[in-house]
C-alpha cells in the first residue's frame, strides 16, 4: 500500500486500487502511473493489485489459440468492470481496438521509444547477422518485416517476459531476437540493444511504447484526476494508429504495423500490411490535421487496401496464427521460404560488390575512419581516407572538471558523440575518479554508436531518441520543466540541442568536452574519386576550406552522401549537390544510402 497524507480533495479520501500484470515491466509501468497520480493528489491512498491474465498463466500454448488481442488485458478489464480495481494500466499495443462500452482510456501517458530493437549475442545489427541467422520472435508483424529485409533468416519461436527473452537471446538457439525498445529502456536495459530498427524498415505495433490508464466510463472524479496526465501528441498518434488497425479488421493474426508522429502538416501516419513470409509488403503514408487523427488512420487503411493490401488480407491468403511459435506447419513453411532464398541468387545489395569498385572518400577523423572504410570494402567499394578534422584536448579543463564534480545535481547528462564519451572518460581517469561518477545519474546518447561507447566505459544509456539528431534528443528527452540537463559535447557543436531544450523550460549547462580542429591539407586526385561521404557539418566545412577553387569545382560534380539532414544542409549551403541522405543517421544507414543510390536493394 502506498499512502501519503495531507489530503486536499475528495479523491484523496478515496482508496484507489490500480490493477496490473505481474511482470517486471508491467509493474514498472504501473508504478510510473501511480507516481504521476500522487503528484496530482499527494494524499491519495493507492494500492497496487496484481492480476494474472490468460497469457501470463499459460506461457506454453501459442497465443493465437487464446483468440488474439486481449490475451493480456481481458482479466484486467473484467476486474475494472466488476469494481475490483479503479484503474487498469496497459501496454497500449495489447489493448483491443474495440473497448467495452463501460470502460474508457482516461489518459495516454507520454510515449516511450516506439521502435523495435535487435538484441544479438554477436553484438551486431540485423544486416550483420550471419547468413541463415536464427532470429527469435513470436510476432507475425515482426516476422514479415524481418524476412523482407533478411529473406535468408530463420524465424524461431520466442515467448516469455523481457528477462526471459533477453536470457534466451544469449543462448546458441538464437543469433538474435527482436524486442520492443520501450520495455528495455524502461527497465534500464537499453545497453543490451545492438541495433534500433529504423521506422523506415520496421513499423511497430499500433500503440507500441504507449501506456493507457483505463477506468470505468462513469467515474468522472477519477477521469478529472487523470486528465492532466494525458499527453495530447501521444493520444493523437495512437488514435490514428488504432483507427488504421481497426479499419483493416486486424489483430495479431496478420502482419500489420503503424506509426504516427507530429509533422509540419500536423500528423504523419505510416502503415504497412505484409504477407507472413515477407515476400510482399504494402506500405503507405498520409499527412493531415492533428485533429483528424482517426480519419487519417482510416484513410491510410483505405489507401493500402487499394494498393494491394486487400489481396494479402484475403482469407485464402491468411495464415491463421498470431505468432510463429504455433506449430510445426507454420515453422516448416517459414523454413521452406528460407531454403528457397538460400538457393536463389543473392540480390545486388546482398553481394559484396554492391558498391562495385566505387572510389569513396571518407572525411572523418583518421581514428574514426576505419569502421566506415571496412563497411565500404565489405560492399566492394574502395575507400580513400581524407581526414578533415582532428580532435584535440581542451586548453582549459576548469569548466568540465567543475561539471563532473557536480554531476549528481543534474537530472540528465547528454552525450552527442562517441568522441565526447571518450574525452570525458579520459578526463575522469585523469582525475582518478573513474566512471563511477555516473552512478545514479540518467544518461542520454544521441545514437547506438554513442551508447556503445558508453557501454565500453561501464555506463548505461538510459535514453536514445527515435532519430539520431540533436534536435530529436531535445524534443524526446523525458525531462520536466525546471529540471537540469548537462550537455558534454564538442566545442563546435550546434546550438540547436540546447536551444530546443530551453524552449521546454529546462535548465541547460553546455560544456565543452573536447576540441575539434581542421586537419592539415593533403593531396588527392579528385578525378579518381566517385563519391564523398560526410558524417558531420564540420567535415563539410573543413573539406571546402582545405580545397582550392579547382578542387571545389571537381567536388561539385561528385556523388555526395550525408549521414543526416543537418550535415546535408551544411553541404547544400556550400554549393554541393546531395546524392542521398541516410534514412537512419548511422554509418550503416550511410552505407545503405550509397547502396540504394547505386542500384542496390
Amino acid at each position: 500500500m502506498i499512502q501519503i497524507k495531507n489530503q486536499k480533495s475528495k479523491i484523496e479520501n478515496r482508496a484507489l486500487v490500480v490493477g496490473t500484470r505481474g511482470s517486471a515491466l508491467a509493474r514498472w509501468q504501473t508504478e510510473f502511473v501511480i507516481t504521476a497520480l500522487l503528484r496530482r493528489a499527494p494524499g491519495a491512498r493507492i494500492e497496487l493489485r496484481i492480476i494474472k491474465t490468460a497469457g501470463d498463466k499459460d506461457q506454453a500454448r501459442p497465443l493465437a489459440e487464446f483468440g488474439g488481442l486481449g490475451v493480456f488485458t481481458q482479466e484486467l478489464e473484467h476486474a475494472l468492470r466488476d469494481g475490483e480495481v479503479d484503474v487498469a494500466v496497459h501496454s497500449l499495443k495489447d489493448l483491443p481496438t474495440d473497448s467495452p462500452a463501460q470502460l474508457t482510456v482516461a489518459a495516454y501517458l507520454p510515449r516511450q521509444d516506439a521502435r523495435d530493437a535487435i538484441v544479438s549475442r554477436h553484438n551486431v545489427g540485423l544486416k550483420q547477422l550471419p547468413r541463415g541467422a536464427r532470429i527469435g520472435t513470436s510476432s507475425a508483424r515482426r516476422t514479415a518485416q524481418i524476412l523482407a529485409l533478411r529473406p535468408d533468416a530463420k524465424i524461431i519461436p520466442l515467448r516469455g517476459n523481457v528477462d526471459t527473452r533477453l536470457r534466451k537471446a544469449q543462448t546458441e538457439a538464437y543469433d538474435a531476437i527482436v524486442i520492443a525498445a520501450a520495455g528495455l529502456i524502461r527497465l534500464g536495459r537499453a545497453h543490451e540493444i545492438t541495433e534500433y530498427l529504423s521506422l523506415d524498415r520496421m513499423l511497430p505495433d499500433p500503440g507500441q511504447g504507449a501506456l493507457a490508464a483505463q477506468i470505468r466510463a462513469d467515474d468522472d472524479e477519477l477521469a478529472r484526476l487523470l486528465a492532466p496526465l494525458d499527453d495530447a501528441p501521444t493520444r493523437a498518434a495512437v488514435t490514428a494508429e488504432r483507427a488504421f488497425l481497426h479499419a483493416l479488421g486486424g489483430g495479431c493474426r496478420t502482419p500489420m504495423g503503424a506509426y504516427a508522429e507530429p509533422c509540419a502538416e500536423g500528423l504523419r501516419v505510416r502503415g504497412m500490411v505484409g504477407a507472413l513470409d515477407g515476400a510482399q509488403i504494402v506500405r503507405g503514408e498520409i499527412r493531415g490535421d492533428l485533429n483528424d487523427a482517426e480519419q487519417l488512420g482510416q484513410a491510410l487503411a483505405k489507401q493500402l487496401l487499394e494498393n494491394g493490401a486487400a489481396k494479402i488480407l484475403h482469407p485464402t491468403r491468411l495464415v491463421n496464427t498470431c505468432h510463429i511459435e504455433r506449430s510445426e506447419d507454420i515453422g516448416d513453411e517459414l523454413h521452406r521460404n528460407s531454403a528457397r532464398y538460400d538457393s536463389a541468387p543473392l540480390t545486388q545489395s546482398a553481394r559484396a560488390g554492391a558498391l562495385a569498385n566505387k572510389r569513396i572518400v571518407i572525411t572523418r577523423a583518421h581514428e574514426q575512419a576505419n569502421e566506415l572504410a571496412e563497411k565500404i570494402r565489405a560492399r566492394g567499394g574502395v575507400p580513400f581516407e581524407f581526414p578533415t578534422i582532428e580532435f584535440a584536448p581542451l586548453q582549459d579543463y576548469s569548466a568540465l572538471d567543475d561539471a563532473l564534480a557536480r554531476i549528481r545535481e543534474f537530472d540528465w547528462v547528454v552525450f552527442t558523440s562517441a568522441n565526447g564519451v571518450r574525452a570525458v572518460a579520459e578526463r575522469v581517469g585523469a582525475l582518478n575518479a573513474i566512471t563511477a561518477v555516473f552512478e545514479n545519474v540518467r544518461v542520454a546518447a544521441i545514437g547506438p554508436g554513442t551508447a556503445r561507447a558508453l557501454e565500453q566505459i561501464g555506463v548505461r544509456a538510459d535514453f536514445i531518441p527515435t532519430k539520431f539528431l540533436g534536435e530529436q534528443v531535445a524534443r524526446e528527452l523525458p525531462v520536466s520543466n525546471g529540471q537540469r540537463v548537462l550537455l558534454l559535447r564538442a566545442d563546435i557543436a550546434s546550438d540547436v540541442l540546447a536551444d530546443v531544450l530551453k524552449t521546454r523550460d529546462v535548465n541547460v549547462l553546455d560544456i565543452d568536452a573536447y576540441r575539434t580542429v581542421r586537419a592539415n591539407a593533403r593531396s588527392l586526385d579528385w578525378n579518381a574519386v566517385d563519391a564523398v561521404t560526410f558524417t558531420s557539418s564540420s567535415t563539410v566545412r573543413n573539406l571546402m576550406a582545405l580545397l582550392d577553387d579547382d578542387a571545389r569545382a571537381q567536388l561539385r560534380t561528385r556523388d555526395i552522401f550525408c549521414i543526416g539532414p543537418v550535415t546535408a544542409d551544411a553541404a547544400r549551403d556550400l554549393g554541393l549537390n546531395i546524392s542521398a541522405v541516410a534514412d537512419e543517421h548511422t554509418l550503416d544507414g550511410l552505407v545503405a544510402a550509397m547502396v540504394k543510390f547505386y542500384g542496390g536493394n
